[in-house]
């Protein structure tokens, strides 16, 4: 099976300041954890066949990526 080629690239925050998840983002985020300093949340225009065009932020895409790799490891 062949993987699709996704590209990222850093946009501005959404006026609306909603992911194409459908959902409201906060202001700021804890980008390492619990304790760290919390950081402007950043937006990502996503491409690739056969995926959903949007822009989404940013711990969507880390919690894609995380289910990508346990999804793998099975």
């Amino acid at each position: 099976m062949m993987k699709p080629t996704i590209t990222y690239k850093e946009v501005k925050r959404p006026v609306d300041n909603m992911c194409a998840n459908g959902h409201l983002c906060s202001e700021y985020y804890r980008r390492n954890g619990p304790h760290s300093p919390q950081e402007a949340m950043r937006f990502f225009s996503i491409t690739g066949e056969g995926l959903p065009k949007g822009i989404y932020c940013e711990p969507c895409l880390v919690i894609a990526n995380h289910l990508a790799r346990v999804k793998e490891k099975k």
